[in-house]
């Protein structure tokens, strides 16, 4: 029998037909089952999808198709519903052959259909993934990932082209923008543009100067998109952007429309383009209950930052009057997180981090980190703790574990550092060790570090890069690793490759394990394991932490998102 495959879209183009075919049409869901139906090389199909925090624990599922040849009436697969998992392989499916998958909750004797479903029909490839078409043959630099429109349905918006220059002026890093960046917004429903939005000339094509996240703020049921914006075209004769007016934007994500905006933090108080040019967005809830969006300027020295609430209006505002009074650099991003477990949402600016309303909790004065990931990495250590891997030369110290409730330092490596670059991995990849391992490395690839949770050094050698990406990918509970489009089993047992630019890595849809979203030209592939599996966990995104992290994915230097409390 042939193996199944999903035709996604029907294109007509100079008079001819041309027919795109992809691994699978699906609905995900906010809070929805998130159906995934896709297609084995045996000419079976794994059909999985979401355990959710409000299903109680006896929870069991059907698992219904409908043969789209037959006519529309649905037949339930499962003589008895699934209890230990949430995946079902079908194993009598027929070539040639075209089905929708949906699946029924059994809460207490009774089935509760799902919103969504996933449909699936035969060619003669395997294809592990869900495939969405750009209007164009351009790649996507970043994307965002939220249900825009209030259908339980997650959307994806991207940042074309795939360009960025670096206000750090030296050797290569600034080049002057050829176009203006351009946020799309792609139904996970249909595939189809919702809109388009031109971030214009003000805004240059970099990741400092162009961030922008989505999340519902205004708690109204549908996601907004927030991004940073300008007026008109301000450009310096060299192209740089030195003056002109500049504001936070709130887009509604149904329309692309701009439906209110404020100011963004001035430049004013740096002495340098590199040091002013660095702006960031994120999301906390900093009383326990309602989201702020978090808009910063700054990294090294000078930190401006405010926690807004849904209007708009500044909950509060830090600003360091000069570069000394902030204590501890920020990274390359902001990471949001619990970590006085007092239920409200700290900010980790890196070396530094901020409490709820906005003071200094504690600064480590070490420097700063690329490498900085929040988690429960040490699971001898009560709450969560922050890998850090510090920038500036240091004699001891330069990569570093730290108790995220205070700073105190748990272990470091005594040696000398020059440059620990680029954002390294955390990831419970080596079984022989209890916790999450934490990687790093030299910019010069002098030196490289894997540590134990407890801190015991593991290997001095490279796993391939300076920025590994750690993923959930097969049954048990230790991340797999992508390395150039190389997926595999920590320390070399090679699973699968995977075409494209890794943009984000995430629980979109299916059952627990995590997709990996990259990008191609015309194309945003969303990859999903079609391994066994036989355990179920909740939705991954019901994870505060985890959720936040997915959200500010889509600005600054990528990080995994990362749980508040490890599987078990």
């Amino acid at each position: 029998m042939k193996n199944l495959t999903a035709v996604n879209a029907l294109k007509v183009f100079s008079g001819m037909l041309l027919f795109f075919f992809f691994a699978a049409t699906v609905v995900p869901a906010e809070g929805g089952r998130g159906v995934l139906a896709l297609p084995n090389e045996e000419g079976t199909v794994t059909v999985s999808w979401r355990l959710l925090a409000s299903d109680t624990a006896d929870v069991a599922f059907h698992v219904y198709r409908r043969d789209l040849y037959r006519g529309p009436e649905y037949e339930c697969l499962t003589s008895t519903p699934v209890t230990k998992t949430t995946r079902y392989e079908d194993s009598s499916v027929k070539n040639g052959n075209s089905y929708r998958y949906k699946v029924h909750a059994v809460i207490n004797g009774r089935e509760v259909p799902s919103l969504d479903s996933s449909y699936v029909t035969s060619t003669d490839w395997h294809r592990p993934y869900v495939s969405i078409a750009f209007e164009g043959d351009y790649q996507a630099r970043t994307v965002a990932i939220a249900d825009l429109d209030g259908d339980s349905v997650l959307d994806f918006v991207i940042k074309q082209p795939n360009f960025n220059t670096d206000p750090y002026h030296r050797k290569r890093y600034w080049k002057r923008s050829s176009e203006p960046y351009q946020l799309e917004a792609y139904s996970g429903a249909s595939g189809k543009l919702m809109w388009r939005y031109d971030m214009g000339w003000s805004i240059e094509t970099g990741t400092w100067y162009a961030p922008y996240v989505a999340y519902d703020i205004d708690e109204d049921g549908f996601r907004e998109v927030y991004a940073k914006a300008g007026e008109g075209d301000p450009r310096a004769i060299d192209g740089r952007v030195l003056e002109g007016p500049e504001y936070l934007v709130k887009i509604d994500g149904r329309t692309g429309k701009v439906i209110a905006k404020t100011n963004w933090h001035s430049r004013k108080g740096w002495d340098s383009y590199n040091r002013s040019m660095r702006n960031m967005l994120a999301v906390a809830y900093l009383d326990g209950r309602h989201p702020a969006l978090i808009m910063q300027r700054g990294t090294y020295d000078l930190i401006k930052t405010s926690a807004l609430d849904r209007n708009l209006e500044a909950i509060w505002t830090r600003e360091a009057e000069n570069p000394h009074s902030l204590p501890g650099p920020g990274t390359h991003g902001l990471l949001t997180a619990d970590v006085d477990c007092d239920g409200r949402d700290e900010l980790v600016l890196g070396s530094t981090v901020l409490d709820d309303n906005g003071e200094v909790l504690w600064a480590t004065g070490l420097g700063h980190p690329d490498p900085c990931f929040v988690a429960d990495i040490d699971p001898e250590n009560p709450g969560l703790e922050i890998f850090y891997g510090i920038e500036p030369r240091r004699s001891s110290k330069g990569v570093t574990l730290v108790s995220a409730d205070n700073g105190r330092i748990l272990w470091s490596y005594d040696g000398a550092t020059r440059h620990v670059h680029s954002k390294g991995m955390i990831g419970d990849i080596d079984p022989g060790h209890p916790g999450i391992e934490c990687y790093a490395g030299e910019q010069d690839s002098s030196q490289f570090w894997l540590y134990a949770a407890d801190g015991t050094r593991l290997s001095n050698q490279t796993l391939g890069t300076l920025s590994p990406i750690a993923v959930w990918w097969d049954d048990d509970l230790y991340k797999e690793v992508i390395v150039d489009g190389r997926l595999f089993n920590y320390p070399d047992e090679t699973i699968m490759e995977i075409e494209g630019r890794v943009l984000a890595v995430a629980d979109v849809m299916g059952d627990w394990r995590e997709e990996v979203i990259t990008s191609l030209p015309g194309e945003l592939r969303i990859y999903s394991s079609t391994q066994p599996s036989d355990r179920r966990h909740i939705w991954l995104m019901e994870d505060r932490q985890y959720r936040l992290g997915v959200t500010a994915g889509s600005m600054g230097y990528y990080r995994e998102p990362q749980l508040s409390k490890n599987l078990k």
